[in-house]
Protein backbone atom coordinates (compact mmCIF):
# COMPACT_ATOMS: atom_id res chain seq x y z
CA UNK A 1 0.00 0.00 0.00
CA UNK A 2 1.18 3.32 -0.77
CA UNK A 3 0.54 6.13 1.68
CA UNK A 4 0.50 10.59 1.24
CA UNK A 5 1.01 12.20 4.51
CA UNK A 6 0.28 16.07 3.94
CA UNK A 7 2.27 18.42 5.74
CA UNK A 8 6.18 19.24 6.21
CA UNK A 9 6.09 19.90 10.44
CA UNK A 10 7.44 17.63 12.93
CA UNK A 11 3.88 16.10 13.44
CA UNK A 12 4.19 14.95 9.80
CA UNK A 13 7.33 13.83 10.37
CA UNK A 14 6.31 11.46 12.95
CA UNK A 15 2.97 10.16 10.91
CA UNK A 16 5.24 9.42 7.90
CA UNK A 17 7.86 7.33 10.06
CA UNK A 18 5.36 5.66 11.13
CA UNK A 19 3.52 4.85 8.17
CA UNK A 20 6.63 3.52 6.79
CA UNK A 21 7.40 1.42 9.61
CA UNK A 22 4.12 -0.74 8.64
CA UNK A 23 4.64 -4.06 6.90
CA UNK A 24 2.18 -3.63 4.37
CA UNK A 25 3.18 0.22 3.40
CA UNK A 26 5.20 0.33 0.34
CA UNK A 27 6.12 3.79 0.17
CA UNK A 28 5.65 6.97 1.60
CA UNK A 29 5.02 10.42 -0.16
CA UNK A 30 5.28 13.13 1.69
CA UNK A 31 3.77 16.49 0.49
CA UNK A 32 5.56 18.92 0.77
CA UNK A 33 7.77 17.35 4.19
CA UNK A 34 11.32 18.62 5.08
CA UNK A 35 14.51 17.91 2.96
CA UNK A 36 17.43 15.78 4.99
CA UNK A 37 20.52 15.19 4.50
CA UNK A 38 20.10 11.21 4.93
CA UNK A 39 16.62 9.73 3.26
CA UNK A 40 14.90 7.55 5.27
CA UNK A 41 13.86 4.13 4.02
CA UNK A 42 10.48 4.16 2.04
CA UNK A 43 9.82 7.95 2.70
CA UNK A 44 10.07 10.34 -0.07
CA UNK A 45 9.53 14.24 0.04
CA UNK A 46 7.56 16.26 -2.87
CA UNK A 47 7.60 20.10 -2.78
CA UNK A 48 3.81 20.73 -3.85
CA UNK A 49 2.73 22.85 -1.11
CA UNK A 50 0.05 21.92 1.27
CA UNK A 51 -2.26 24.24 0.01
CA UNK A 52 -1.75 22.89 -3.46
CA UNK A 53 -5.27 20.96 -3.43
CA UNK A 54 -5.35 20.55 -7.23
CA UNK A 55 -1.49 19.66 -7.20
CA UNK A 56 -1.79 16.96 -4.22
CA UNK A 57 -4.78 14.92 -5.58
CA UNK A 58 -2.76 14.61 -9.45
CA UNK A 59 0.21 13.58 -7.29
CA UNK A 60 -1.89 11.46 -5.27
CA UNK A 61 -3.16 9.59 -9.01
CA UNK A 62 0.43 9.87 -10.63
CA UNK A 63 1.49 6.85 -7.57
CA UNK A 64 -1.81 5.34 -7.12
CA UNK A 65 -1.96 5.76 -3.06
CA UNK A 66 -4.11 4.27 -1.15
CA UNK A 67 -4.55 6.30 1.76
CA UNK A 68 -4.16 10.12 2.44
CA UNK A 69 -3.30 11.22 5.95
CA UNK A 70 -3.46 15.26 6.25
CA UNK A 71 -1.66 16.50 9.31
CA UNK A 72 -2.37 20.52 9.11
CA UNK A 73 -5.94 22.04 10.38
CA UNK A 74 -5.80 24.57 7.44
CA UNK A 75 -6.43 22.17 4.65
CA UNK A 76 -8.68 20.22 6.58
CA UNK A 77 -10.67 23.39 6.93
CA UNK A 78 -10.64 24.30 3.53
CA UNK A 79 -11.94 21.19 2.47
CA UNK A 80 -9.00 19.27 1.48
CA UNK A 81 -10.79 15.50 2.42
CA UNK A 82 -14.17 16.36 0.49
CA UNK A 83 -12.08 17.10 -2.53
CA UNK A 84 -9.82 14.24 -2.14
CA UNK A 85 -12.82 11.96 -1.65
CA UNK A 86 -14.60 13.43 -4.47
CA UNK A 87 -11.58 12.27 -6.65
CA UNK A 88 -11.79 9.04 -5.20
CA UNK A 89 -8.88 8.48 -2.47
CA UNK A 90 -9.37 6.78 0.97
CA UNK A 91 -8.42 9.87 3.80
CA UNK A 92 -8.19 9.90 7.32
CA UNK A 93 -9.53 13.33 8.20
CA UNK A 94 -12.42 14.98 8.71
CA UNK A 95 -14.72 17.39 6.30
CA UNK A 96 -14.28 20.60 6.07
CA UNK A 97 -17.92 21.51 7.80
CA UNK A 98 -17.02 19.16 11.21
CA UNK A 99 -13.37 20.76 10.85
CA UNK A 100 -14.88 23.78 11.38
CA UNK A 101 -17.08 23.12 14.00
CA UNK A 102 -14.40 21.21 16.18
CA UNK A 103 -11.24 23.67 15.34
CA UNK A 104 -11.94 26.47 12.65
CA UNK A 105 -13.79 28.13 14.77
CA UNK A 106 -13.42 28.16 18.88
CA UNK A 107 -17.29 29.92 18.68
CA UNK A 108 -18.34 27.11 16.81
CA UNK A 109 -16.87 24.63 18.97
CA UNK A 110 -18.11 26.45 22.33
CA UNK A 111 -21.71 26.23 21.12
CA UNK A 112 -21.01 22.67 20.06
CA UNK A 113 -20.10 21.70 24.18
CA UNK A 114 -23.00 23.90 25.61
CA UNK A 115 -25.94 22.25 23.13
CA UNK A 116 -23.89 18.37 23.58
CA UNK A 117 -23.99 19.11 27.49
CA UNK A 118 -20.14 18.80 28.06
CA UNK A 119 -18.04 20.28 30.88
CA UNK A 120 -16.52 23.52 29.59
CA UNK A 121 -15.24 26.69 30.87
CA UNK A 122 -18.37 28.96 31.80
CA UNK A 123 -19.54 31.23 31.60
CA UNK A 124 -18.56 32.88 28.00
CA UNK A 125 -19.81 34.51 25.42
CA UNK A 126 -18.79 35.23 21.78
CA UNK A 127 -18.43 38.39 20.22
CA UNK A 128 -17.93 40.02 16.85
CA UNK A 129 -15.31 42.36 15.64
CA UNK A 130 -17.46 45.36 16.25
CA UNK A 131 -19.04 44.15 19.58
CA UNK A 132 -18.09 45.70 22.95
CA UNK A 133 -17.06 43.18 25.63
CA UNK A 134 -16.51 45.82 28.54
CA UNK A 135 -19.87 44.59 30.56
CA UNK A 136 -19.05 41.27 30.05
CA UNK A 137 -15.17 41.42 31.44
CA UNK A 138 -16.70 43.37 34.43
CA UNK A 139 -19.89 40.85 34.93
CA UNK A 140 -16.86 38.19 34.66
CA UNK A 141 -14.61 40.02 37.41
CA UNK A 142 -17.15 41.21 39.89
CA UNK A 143 -20.39 38.89 39.68
CA UNK A 144 -18.04 35.65 38.74
CA UNK A 145 -15.12 36.88 40.46
CA UNK A 146 -12.67 35.41 37.81
CA UNK A 147 -9.22 36.26 38.45
CA UNK A 148 -7.99 35.85 35.09
CA UNK A 149 -10.30 36.03 32.10
CA UNK A 150 -9.39 33.97 28.74
CA UNK A 151 -9.74 35.58 25.34
CA UNK A 152 -9.46 33.14 22.61
CA UNK A 153 -9.06 34.38 18.56
CA UNK A 154 -12.08 32.48 16.95
CA UNK A 155 -9.96 31.68 13.66
CA UNK A 156 -7.88 29.35 13.28
CA UNK A 157 -4.17 30.30 15.30
CA UNK A 158 -1.40 27.95 14.77
CA UNK A 159 -1.52 27.47 18.55
CA UNK A 160 -1.02 30.93 19.44
CA UNK A 161 -4.55 32.74 19.61
CA UNK A 162 -5.20 32.39 23.32
CA UNK A 163 -4.39 35.35 25.57
CA UNK A 164 -4.73 34.52 29.57
CA UNK A 165 -5.44 38.33 30.93
CA UNK A 166 -4.41 38.56 34.93
CA UNK A 167 -6.38 41.95 34.49
CA UNK A 168 -9.63 43.49 32.84
CA UNK A 169 -7.71 45.75 30.97
CA UNK A 170 -5.17 43.09 29.51
CA UNK A 171 -8.34 41.02 28.17
CA UNK A 172 -10.31 44.07 26.47
CA UNK A 173 -7.11 44.74 25.17
CA UNK A 174 -6.71 41.27 23.94
CA UNK A 175 -10.04 41.81 22.58
CA UNK A 176 -9.23 45.06 20.78
CA UNK A 177 -6.27 43.27 19.25
CA UNK A 178 -8.05 40.67 17.98
CA UNK A 179 -11.16 43.11 16.62
CA UNK A 180 -8.28 45.25 14.98
CA UNK A 181 -7.29 42.35 12.55
CA UNK A 182 -11.63 41.76 11.72
CA UNK A 183 -11.44 38.52 13.89
CA UNK A 184 -14.51 37.34 16.45
CA UNK A 185 -13.45 36.35 19.66
CA UNK A 186 -14.59 33.79 23.16
CA UNK A 187 -14.07 36.01 25.86
CA UNK A 188 -14.28 32.98 29.18
CA UNK A 189 -13.29 32.81 32.99
CA UNK A 190 -10.00 31.08 33.56
CA UNK A 191 -10.03 27.29 34.77
CA UNK A 192 -7.18 26.83 37.02
CA UNK A 193 -6.10 23.18 37.36
CA UNK A 194 -4.03 20.51 35.14
CA UNK A 195 -4.26 20.09 31.25
CA UNK A 196 -3.39 16.83 29.42
CA UNK A 197 -4.47 15.49 25.94
CA UNK A 198 -6.50 13.23 25.48
CA UNK A 199 -6.72 12.24 21.42
CA UNK A 200 -8.88 9.19 19.90
CA UNK A 201 -9.53 8.37 15.98
CA UNK A 202 -12.70 8.66 15.14
CA UNK A 203 -14.73 6.77 12.25
CA UNK A 204 -18.16 7.75 12.65
CA UNK A 205 -19.85 6.05 15.73
CA UNK A 206 -16.69 4.32 16.73
CA UNK A 207 -13.71 5.44 18.36
CA UNK A 208 -10.27 4.25 19.71
CA UNK A 209 -8.60 6.10 22.07
CA UNK A 210 -4.58 7.11 21.49
CA UNK A 211 -1.72 7.19 24.72
CA UNK A 212 -2.30 9.97 26.49
CA UNK A 213 -0.22 13.11 26.71
CA UNK A 214 0.61 16.59 27.82
CA UNK A 215 2.36 19.59 26.22
CA UNK A 216 4.06 22.53 27.62
CA UNK A 217 2.31 25.37 25.57
CA UNK A 218 3.53 29.00 27.62
CA UNK A 219 6.74 30.03 25.93
CA UNK A 220 8.47 33.78 27.31
CA UNK A 221 5.66 34.00 29.06
CA UNK A 222 3.35 33.83 26.10
CA UNK A 223 0.93 31.23 24.58
CA UNK A 224 2.74 29.46 21.94
CA UNK A 225 2.56 26.53 19.88
CA UNK A 226 3.64 23.37 22.29
CA UNK A 227 7.25 23.19 23.37
CA UNK A 228 7.37 19.99 24.60
CA UNK A 229 5.33 16.90 25.45
CA UNK A 230 5.03 14.02 27.38
CA UNK A 231 3.21 10.71 27.35
CA UNK A 232 1.72 8.97 29.03
CA UNK A 233 0.39 11.31 31.20
CA UNK A 234 1.31 10.19 34.57
CA UNK A 235 -1.90 11.86 36.23
CA UNK A 236 -4.34 10.08 34.11
CA UNK A 237 -5.78 7.76 36.17
CA UNK A 238 -8.44 4.86 35.21
CA UNK A 239 -11.38 6.29 37.17
CA UNK A 240 -10.34 10.02 35.34
CA UNK A 241 -10.37 8.39 32.44
CA UNK A 242 -13.47 6.85 32.63
CA UNK A 243 -15.17 10.22 33.47
CA UNK A 244 -13.17 11.64 30.07
CA UNK A 245 -14.95 9.23 27.99
CA UNK A 246 -18.21 9.55 29.69
CA UNK A 247 -18.88 12.95 30.17
CA UNK A 248 -16.66 14.13 27.09
CA UNK A 249 -15.80 12.10 24.22
CA UNK A 250 -19.20 9.77 23.85
CA UNK A 251 -21.17 12.78 24.26
CA UNK A 252 -18.86 14.65 21.67
CA UNK A 253 -19.43 11.95 18.68
CA UNK A 254 -23.07 11.73 19.91
CA UNK A 255 -23.77 14.92 19.46
CA UNK A 256 -21.72 15.11 15.94
CA UNK A 257 -23.98 11.81 14.97
CA UNK A 258 -27.33 14.17 15.75
CA UNK A 259 -26.10 17.35 13.55
CA UNK A 260 -25.60 15.05 11.01
CA UNK A 261 -21.94 14.88 10.84
CA UNK A 262 -19.85 11.85 10.23
CA UNK A 263 -16.63 12.26 11.70
CA UNK A 264 -13.50 10.60 9.86
CA UNK A 265 -10.34 11.12 11.44
CA UNK A 266 -7.87 12.25 14.75
CA UNK A 267 -10.12 14.09 17.62
CA UNK A 268 -8.10 15.72 20.05
CA UNK A 269 -9.25 16.68 23.54
CA UNK A 270 -7.94 19.34 24.94
CA UNK A 271 -8.46 18.84 28.63
CA UNK A 272 -8.09 20.27 31.92
CA UNK A 273 -8.66 19.03 35.39
CA UNK A 274 -10.10 20.77 38.14
CA UNK A 275 -11.08 19.45 41.61
CA UNK A 276 -10.44 15.83 39.63
CA UNK A 277 -12.84 16.44 37.11
CA UNK A 278 -11.81 16.57 33.65
CA UNK A 279 -13.50 19.95 31.64
CA UNK A 280 -12.94 20.24 27.62
CA UNK A 281 -11.07 23.42 26.99
CA UNK A 282 -10.72 22.43 23.27
CA UNK A 283 -10.94 20.27 20.17
CA UNK A 284 -8.38 19.75 17.70
CA UNK A 285 -9.42 18.36 14.35
CA UNK A 286 -5.95 16.48 14.02
CA UNK A 287 -3.07 14.91 15.99
CA UNK A 288 -1.27 17.78 18.37
CA UNK A 289 2.04 19.31 17.75
CA UNK A 290 4.45 17.69 19.73
CA UNK A 291 1.90 15.49 20.82
CA UNK A 292 2.46 12.81 18.09
CA UNK A 293 6.17 13.34 18.31
CA UNK A 294 6.03 11.26 21.61
CA UNK A 295 2.77 9.09 21.15
CA UNK A 296 3.41 7.63 17.33
CA UNK A 297 7.11 6.45 18.97
CA UNK A 298 5.54 4.54 21.55
CA UNK A 299 2.88 2.49 19.23
CA UNK A 300 3.70 -1.26 18.68
CA UNK A 301 1.09 -1.91 16.27
CA UNK A 302 0.93 -1.16 12.84
CA UNK A 303 -0.48 2.28 12.42
CA UNK A 304 -1.17 2.00 8.37
CA UNK A 305 -4.31 -0.26 8.54
CA UNK A 306 -5.64 1.25 12.12
CA UNK A 307 -5.94 5.00 9.89
CA UNK A 308 -7.18 2.41 6.85
CA UNK A 309 -10.06 1.08 8.57
CA UNK A 310 -10.98 4.28 9.96
CA UNK A 311 -10.73 5.90 6.29
CA UNK A 312 -12.89 3.43 5.18
CA UNK A 313 -15.44 3.42 7.83
CA UNK A 314 -14.30 -0.43 8.97
CA UNK A 315 -13.57 -1.53 12.41
CA UNK A 316 -11.22 -0.68 14.73
CA UNK A 317 -9.01 -3.15 16.88
CA UNK A 318 -10.81 -3.09 20.48
CA UNK A 319 -7.01 -1.46 21.75
CA UNK A 320 -3.50 -0.65 20.44
CA UNK A 321 -0.36 -1.92 22.28
CA UNK A 322 2.20 0.94 23.29
CA UNK A 323 5.89 0.45 24.66
CA UNK A 324 5.73 0.87 28.37
CA UNK A 325 8.76 3.22 28.39
CA UNK A 326 7.45 6.92 28.93
CA UNK A 327 8.47 9.60 25.78
CA UNK A 328 9.11 13.14 26.06
CA UNK A 329 10.05 15.77 23.23
CA UNK A 330 11.52 19.08 23.51
CA UNK A 331 11.10 21.57 20.48
CA UNK A 332 14.34 23.58 19.75
CA UNK A 333 13.26 27.13 18.23
CA UNK A 334 14.19 29.61 16.25
CA UNK A 335 16.02 32.98 17.78
CA UNK A 336 12.73 35.49 17.86
CA UNK A 337 10.35 33.14 18.36
CA UNK A 338 7.48 33.22 18.70
CA UNK A 339 6.82 36.78 17.43
CA UNK A 340 9.43 36.92 14.64
CA UNK A 341 11.41 33.86 13.92
CA UNK A 342 14.16 34.46 12.72
CA UNK A 343 15.00 32.19 8.76
CA UNK A 344 18.42 31.17 8.03
CA UNK A 345 20.41 30.20 11.02
CA UNK A 346 22.40 27.16 10.39
CA UNK A 347 21.89 23.61 11.93
CA UNK A 348 24.59 21.74 13.53
CA UNK A 349 24.66 18.48 15.10
CA UNK A 350 21.71 16.74 14.34
CA UNK A 351 23.42 13.09 14.13
CA UNK A 352 25.44 13.54 16.79
CA UNK A 353 21.76 13.89 18.62
CA UNK A 354 20.61 11.17 16.56
CA UNK A 355 23.02 8.56 17.35
CA UNK A 356 22.45 9.24 21.34
CA UNK A 357 20.19 5.94 22.89
CA UNK A 358 16.62 6.19 22.84
CA UNK A 359 16.68 9.22 20.52
CA UNK A 360 14.27 10.48 17.83
CA UNK A 361 14.97 14.10 16.11
CA UNK A 362 12.07 15.15 14.01
CA UNK A 363 12.42 17.77 11.45
CA UNK A 364 9.78 21.09 11.10
CA UNK A 365 11.43 24.57 10.45
CA UNK A 366 14.03 23.11 8.81
CA UNK A 367 15.64 22.60 5.49
CA UNK A 368 18.18 21.42 3.77
CA UNK A 369 20.66 23.60 1.04
CA UNK A 370 23.89 22.18 -0.38
CA UNK A 371 24.83 19.26 2.31
CA UNK A 372 23.86 21.64 4.91
CA UNK A 373 20.78 22.09 7.29
CA UNK A 374 19.15 25.62 7.88
CA UNK A 375 16.78 27.36 10.19
CA UNK A 376 13.04 27.71 7.98
CA UNK A 377 10.32 28.36 10.15
CA UNK A 378 9.59 29.37 14.00
CA UNK A 379 10.26 25.70 15.44
CA UNK A 380 13.21 24.03 13.71
CA UNK A 381 13.14 20.63 15.45
CA UNK A 382 12.09 18.32 18.03
CA UNK A 383 14.05 15.87 20.36
CA UNK A 384 12.28 12.88 21.98
CA UNK A 385 13.72 10.82 24.46
CA UNK A 386 12.79 7.75 26.10
CA UNK A 387 12.53 6.44 29.75
CA UNK A 388 10.78 4.57 32.25
CA UNK A 389 9.36 8.17 33.62
CA UNK A 390 8.52 11.01 32.14
CA UNK A 391 10.82 12.76 33.78
CA UNK A 392 13.62 10.67 32.55
CA UNK A 393 13.09 10.47 29.03
CA UNK A 394 12.58 14.11 29.70
CA UNK A 395 16.30 14.26 30.62
CA UNK A 396 16.84 12.15 27.69
CA UNK A 397 15.45 14.57 25.32
CA UNK A 398 17.50 17.35 26.65
CA UNK A 399 20.35 15.71 26.69
CA UNK A 400 20.48 14.59 23.05
CA UNK A 401 18.98 17.95 22.26
CA UNK A 402 22.18 19.57 23.60
CA UNK A 403 24.50 18.34 20.86
CA UNK A 404 22.42 20.10 18.48
CA UNK A 405 23.61 24.42 17.64
CA UNK A 406 21.89 26.63 16.64
CA UNK A 407 22.61 30.38 16.67
CA UNK A 408 20.05 32.12 18.79
CA UNK A 409 18.56 29.02 19.33
CA UNK A 410 15.15 28.89 22.27
CA UNK A 411 13.36 26.08 24.34
CA UNK A 412 11.79 25.82 27.62
CA UNK A 413 13.70 25.09 30.87
CA UNK A 414 14.65 21.23 31.84
CA UNK A 415 13.19 21.87 35.39
CA UNK A 416 9.38 21.50 33.29
CA UNK A 417 6.87 19.39 36.05
CA UNK A 418 6.86 16.26 34.90
CA UNK A 419 7.19 14.44 38.07
CA UNK A 420 10.03 12.37 39.99
CA UNK A 421 12.75 10.10 37.85
CA UNK A 422 11.31 6.90 39.66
Amino acid sequence: MRVMVIGSGGREDALSRALAESKIVTGVIVAPGRKRLKPLKKIANVPIPASDTNGLIELAQENRIELIVPGPETQLVAGFADMARRAGFNVFGPSAGVAMLTEGSKCAAKRFMERSGIPTAAPFRCFSPGDNPKIYVKFLTTVKKAHKIVVKDDQLAGGKGVTIAPTPEDALAAAEKLASRGHGYVIERCLEGREMTYTCLVAGASFLPLASSRDYKVFNGKMSGGMAAISPEPRLTPELEAKILERIVRPTIKGLIAEGYCYCGFLYFGIIVVNDEPLLLEYNCRLGDPEAQVILPRLLDDLAPVLLAGATLGKFPPTLRWDPRAAATVVLAAEGYPESPVPGAEIFGIEEAEAEPDTIVYRAGSDERDGKIFVSGGRVLNVTGFGATPRRALDRAFASAAKIKIRGMQRISADWDVGPRD
